[in-house]
């Protein structure tokens, strides 16, 4: 059986879902390094909250028994001890750290899936078998994106989805496969 070889239509197309791919990446790429940076963050504010819970504390209760006058200066320390522990418990800091960690490691198998499909299946695959792993990554990411918070799809992603859904061509008329 001879090799068909692509339509112009077929390399532009080939073309601009690897282009998408490519910034999809990228973006999940930086998606992964925020959110590292994020859970990091949270994890330091975690640790200097509550270590600083525990400093007062000791202080306060060191400063209670060293004699009658200071306990005044004791329970100011132990209320400072307190409010410092509150706040920990009340920023929520270790399940912050959790869904941070959680998010970049979404991000970055997802990153990792396009840079395979940019490699094999979108250079070397089929239009068809292009075009539907390209959709599962598309969905994939929506669903990534999705369990962060509410965000729109950027206008350009609204025409490729619609075109790779409808196997339109670029120029806007259904492709003839």
């Amino acid at each position: 059986m001879p090799e068909i070889e692509p339509s112009p239509q077929d390399d532009l197309r080939r073309s601009a879902v690897l282009h998408e791919a490519r910034f999809l990446e990228e973006k999940g790429l930086g998606g992964y390094k925020a959110h590292r940076k994020e859970a990091d963050y949270w994890r330091r504010m975690n640790y200097t909250l509550v270590s600083l819970a525990g400093t007062l504390a000791a202080v306060a209760g060191g400063t209670g028994l060293a004699s009658v006058i200071d306990r005044r200066l004791a329970g100011a320390i132990a209320l400072l001890a307190a409010a410092a522990s509150a706040a920990a418990a009340a920023i929520g800091a270790p399940n912050r750290v959790g869904q941070h960690q959680s998010a970049a490691s979404d991000f970055y198998r997802l990153a990792y899936s396009l840079k395979e499909f940019r490699a094999n299946t979108g250079r070397y695959g089929t239009r068809e078998e292009m075009l539907a792993d390209f959709a599962k990554l598309t969905k994939r990411w929506d669903q990534v994106i999705a369990s962060l918070a509410a965000v729109p799809l950027p206008a350009h992603r609204h025409a490729l989805e619609w075109s790779v859904e409808n196997e339109e061509s670029d120029s806007g008329k259904p492709s003839s496969a």
